[in-house]
């Protein structure tokens, strides 16, 4: 706990402990076998550090681990079920571009919780609050190992449903290889709708809408996490579900039976007004390197007069105007 006071900062906001758990902060031994360095993140139901494995001398041993553990008011029912799905999901997708999975712990008496690979990386995010933005050659090599990520997924069927640079990590700082986290909001394919999922900056149409959807949200997602690291302006940074569908149907126009088959026999359709389309323009990408000014060459020396014939004066011929 912090000191004793019975709350916790987690981003913006603080929550009492009491009723929630405890928070614990770095330097202790979680369940007899880890050492938690420090908190790294939270949620509404979990909490997750960085640990260290300990050997029988109590010395740590191995990789770095990441753990994600239930706050002890939501150890129980829908909230456990969705970390066991969640351990099984990424134990299901064994693959070098997704978090690997080192086990889940769920035994009485204890909160239950999941253990993965940690990378020294940090998210994309981080990177772009360190280094700036990335060039599209980078862009593209990150987003190449996304898309491996995801259709190892979605060829099983798995949507990630919370595609956001967060979720990205660097598997070392200053390297291109990334891997995709955080699998808790990840459902099988037309296993049903939830109206609250993805982030909202990556929020998909059909998401916002209601509607049945599938693996195609995540493509969305990965669109709008390509061209926010390229510009490091989110691509549609609307401030509720109504103004991302604006902002959409801005740049896209609004959706008819051709571009979405069967949107106007949508419940509650709205009957779209399509607004004016504007593209975004190509001044909203940053300029790359060092800002540098071209000299202009000096003006050309004025012409000689042609030497006079022999016997004929000399004189300046009139200066052409131009």
């Amino acid at each position: 706990r912090d000191g004793g006071k019975g709350e916790h900062r987690w981003g913006r906001r603080e929550r009492a402990a009491a009723g929630w758990g405890g928070i614990f902060g770095g330097g202790g031994v979680f369940d007899r076998t880890d050492r938690r360095d420090q908190m790294v993140g939270g949620g509404g139901a979990v909490v997750a550090y960085i640990a260290g494995e300990l050997d029988a001398d109590e010395q740590e041993t191995g990789p770095k681990l990441a753990l994600k553990i239930l706050l002890a008011a939501r150890d129980q029912g829908p909230y456990v079920r969705r970390l066991a799905t969640e351990a099984q999901i990424i134990q299901e997708l064994d693959h070098p571009n997704i978090v690997q999975y080192l086990g889940f712990v769920h035994r009485s008496g204890h909160s239950p919780y999941l253990i993965t690979r940690f990378e020294s990386g940090g998210s994309l995010l981080d990177h772009m609050r360190r280094v700036g933005t990335l060039s599209v050659k980078q862009a593209a090599v990150v987003g190449r190992q996304i898309c491996w990520a995801l259709e190892k997924g979605h060829e099983r069927g798995i949507v990630h449903r919370d595609l956001k640079p967060e979720n990205v990590l660097l598997r070392e700082a200053g390297k291109s290889a990334v891997r995709l986290i955080d699998f808790g909001s990840a459902c099988y394919e037309h296993g049903g709708v939830y109206s609250y999922v993805q982030s909202r900056y990556y929020r998909a149409p059909e998401v916002i809408l209601g509607v049945a959807y599938g693996c195609a949200v995540d493509v969305w997602s990965l669109g709008c996490v390509l061209a926010e690291l390229i510009t490091r302006t989110p691509l549609f940074p609307g401030s509720s579900d109504i103004d991302m569908l604006a902002r959409i149907f801005t740049v896209f126009g609004a959706p008819t039976e051709t571009s979405w088959p069967g949107v106007t026999s949508l419940p509650d359709s709205l009957h779209f007004d399509s607004p004016q389309k504007t593209p975004i323009a190509p001044a909203r990408l940053p300029r790359r390197g060092p800002a540098t000014t071209r000299a202009r060459p000096p003006p050309p020396a004025p012409r000689a007069a042609p030497p006079a014939p022999s016997g004929t004066p000399s004189r300046s011929l009139p200066r052409r105007r131009t």
